[in-house]
């Protein structure tokens, strides 16, 4: 199941109002002058965050729709969508999942083409899958969680357990 996407959909984010966000330096000088991440809040108070982006050559170049200036999204679409991630769509409906999520945005950050049937070009730079597996019992899962913790790592080194998570 998706769990979190971030990377850039190829609707028109050109006509779209972003706050600013401007780095300046001790002498006044503007070193930074960009679109501000947004935060557009989905059910149960979910949230992602929206800002706009050039899309890329390999958007352009599909079949879907992609314009100049799309978004580019962070967050977790399934848990946007129906405020959980318990079940949710597979990897292989992301580009449906972000039409339908895009749909949802508010006044100000839905983009015109966002009704367009066509779906829209994405460009993944991570998603993050997740999966549910009956272990039918508590005991057992517990001892999962446990192998997990002595015989995994991460990418830091050795997993972490922590109020039941690895």
């Amino acid at each position: 199941m998706i769990d979190w996407f971030t990377g850039y959909v190829g609707y028109d984010a050109s006509g779209l109002k972003f706050g600013r966000f401007l780095d300046i330096d001790s002498d006044g000088q503007v070193l930074r002058d960009r679109d501000r991440w947004e935060q557009q809040r989905g059910s149960w108070e979910s949230g992602l965050q929206v800002t706009r982006s050039l899309s890329t050559d390999v958007m352009r170049q599909s079949r879907y729709l992609c314009s100049p200036s799309c978004l580019k999204i962070s967050g977790n679409p399934s848990k946007f969508l129906q405020g959980h991630n318990v079940a949710g769509p597979s990897v292989s409906l992301l580009g449906p999942v972000l039409q339908a999520t895009v749909r949802q945005f508010g006044v100000g950050i839905r983009p015109r083409d966002a009704d367009s049937r066509v779906l829209p070009a994405v460009h993944r730079s991570r998603v993050d899958i997740t999966t549910m597996i009956d272990l039918d019992t508590h005991n057992s899962v517990h001892e999962w969680l446990r192998l997990a913790e002595t015989n995994t790592r991460s990418w830091h080194g050795r997993a972490i357990a922590d109020s039941g998570t690895v």
